[in-house]
């Protein structure tokens, strides 16, 4: 053995070794503390372990089965020792539930959790015996053996929520009602020793007492039975009020899922847009794209951690191919989700998360925008930046348009001192509901290498439109943008031009 082994296994040896007075002089506490919270530990490892829960299962499962032989076997000796093997189960459980309290580290969640059983184990004292019916509490372990059958086994436990959920639940708490109704009306119309036939047609009788609310057969003749039959109406009513609310909320689900159905996944999303980032600015542009059909028809992908139906609080009328990923948009993986490679067009918000100070939230808008451009380098990029110092690092990332809301902002404003009445102007052509707003169209076949003025005639005779800018590339190659070019600007071919168009021109249908 090497001399590190040994030094471990040395290590491991005096670990062991310690006492429990050192170990309760680490912890900074008594001996006698630390001996009583090692015991409290293991008792509580012990009583929650899966072992001794399916124990108490199958202990009340049997218990419930003593309880119905009660009321079929005949007054003797055999009747006796049933009734003696049930009251030691229940003084088992009493010596359960008390060591639970002894270690629960709560007592009030204590008491939450297992109210049900401590008064199902009240027939265990005198007081309680008086009244036959009240033996009957012990039928409400059940619950408790049910929940631990299904927490106990996973694989159970999901299979049931995915083929019953709720319906299940409600037809449990029928069924229990219904044989708590039949054993509390024997009880009370003083029924001994009645054959199985006999207690099938008590079990048939409530049944239909508690689905219709009434009553076949002979009526009850004590008080009791009575107003046993009234509570076990009452319950019926109550459970269907609940069964019709849970099957009306399962069929809204159902026709809010095939109205939200999409016509295809995000994996099958080519050219779309696609959105980093939300806030109040995300409702309005998602109304603008949806206005635009041949960008909402490619689809749409917004990747914000908002818990918010994002679809609803914009309004969109169709939301078929609008998709939403509840994920953190800086991350590589949930970008290549969203489809970045394939995608024409991304627009990164300054998302302003969980109260982030602006630098972070320019900070994550950089760190989108430079995951986006390296997964899919022609992708058309525009980020909103709140500080214009940091739009450098953009720009060496490739990113093609850079927007600052408060220069925006603080622009308009100017004008609207300048130039008052321009705003109505601006917003007119910004919006895509109504009236006039913005297309690039590239350069019509006919009007190449002639002049801007005569290209301004064509579209506007042609179309009814206005040109206001054209793009085109300077002797080295690189794009410029000329808004209100000269009149003799010559036209080539690759150029591009903003167009001012109406809504209904034909000019809508022209966009590449």
């Amino acid at each position: 053995m090497s001399a590190e082994g040994r030094k471990r296994n040395a290590n491991q040896k005096r670990s062991k070794a310690l006492t429990t007075t050192e170990r309760a002089r680490r912890l900074g506490v008594s001996h006698r503390d630390y001996l009583s919270m090692r015991a409290k530990a293991n008792v509580q490892r012990f009583v929650g372990g899966a072992f001794f829960n399916f124990f108490i299962a199958v202990l009340i499962l049997f218990n419930v089965t003593l309880i119905f032989a009660e009321f079929l076997l005949p007054e003797g000796e055999q009747l006796n020792r049933v009734i003696h093997v049930n009251d030691i189960i229940t003084w088992i459980f009493i010596f359960e539930l008390s060591i639970r309290y002894l270690v629960a580290p709560n007592k009030k969640i204590f008491f939450s959790n297992f109210w049900i059983d401590i008064i199902s184990v009240l027939p265990a004292f005198r007081i309680f015996r008086t009244f036959r019916i009240f033996r009957l509490l012990r039928l409400l372990r059940l619950t408790r053996a049910v929940m631990i059958l299904l927490t106990q086994s996973g694989w159970i436990s999901r299979k049931f929520e995915q083929y019953f959920g709720s319906f299940g639940i409600l037809f449990f708490t029928a069924l229990m009602l219904i044989l708590c109704g039949t054993l509390a009306q024997l009880s009370v119309e003083n029924a001994h020793s009645i054959s199985l036939d006999q207690f099938l047609a008590e079990v048939w009788e409530t049944t239909f007492l508690f689905m219709t609310g009434e009553v076949i057969g002979e009526l009850p003749t004590t008080q009791g039975g009575k107003m046993v039959s009234v509570l076990v109406s009452v319950a019926g009513l109550v459970v269907f009020a609940v069964l019709v609310g849970t099957i009306s909320a399962s069929m809204t689900a159902y026709f809010q899922r095939k109205m939200d159905a999409k016509d295809l996944d995000i994996s099958d999303l080519r050219n779309h847009l696609i959105i980093c980032g939300w806030e109040a600015m995300g409702e309005i542009i998602l109304r603008e794209l949806e206005a635009v059909p041949d960008v909402w028809s490619q689809g749409v992908v917004v990747i914000a951690e908002t818990p918010m139906d994002i679809a609803k609080v914009s309004r969109i009328k169709n939301n078929r191919k609008l998709f939403h990923i509840r994920q953190d948009f800086t991350k590589v993986e949930v970008l290549e989700q969203a489809g970045a490679k394939r995608a024409k067009t991304a627009i990164v918000l300054a998302d302003k998360g969980e109260n982030l100070r602006p630098q972070d939230r320019d900070a994550r808008t950089v760190l989108a925008a430079l995951t986006l451009e390296k997964l899919n380098p022609s992708i058309f990029t525009c980020c909103e930046l709140l500080n214009e110092t940091n739009a450098t690092h953009l720009k060496i990332a490739g990113v093609e348009e850079i927007i600052s809301r408060i220069s925006l902002t603080a622009g308009l404003f100017a004008s609207s001192v300048v130039n008052q009445g321009v705003t109505p102007v601006l917003t007119d052509l910004m919006t895509h509901h109504e009236g006039n707003y913005l297309r690039k169209l590239p350069v019509p076949p006919q009007c190449i290498d002639k002049t801007f003025i005569e290209l301004l005639e064509y579209f506007k005779v042609e179309f009814d439109a206005l040109v206001i800018a054209v793009e085109c590339r300077d002797e080295r190659g690189k794009m410029l943008q000329q808004v209100n070019p000269d009149a003799h600007l010559k036209l080539r071919s690759g150029d591009m031009v903003t167009v001012v168009v109406k809504r209904e021109s034909e000019l809508c249908d022209l966009s590449d």
